[in-house]
């Protein structure tokens, strides 16, 4: 899956790029970008900022940092 993956990710990186650009274009301030899924961006986060946002709760952060198909993103 390491070619459709990479394909697809150049795809969505080219679409974000044009999305900034044409916010640029057009003097907005912010854009929105949704997703569907858990991007598990806790997995590349130092532990201080794991702390802050996962205070008290169950999750605990990984051991090992596996390698996802989101950490392009």
């Amino acid at each position: 899956m390491d070619a459709e993956y990479k394909e697809r990710n150049g795809a969505n990186l080219a679409w974000m790029k044009q999305a900034f650009e044409l916010a640029k274009r057009n003097g907005n301030k912010a854009i929105t970008i949704l997703t569907q899924a858990n991007p598990g961006f806790q997995n590349s986060w130092p532990e201080a900022r794991f702390r802050r946002y996962f205070l008290n709760s169950p999750i605990k952060p990984p051991e090992k940092k596996p390698k996802t198909g989101y950490d392009d993103l």
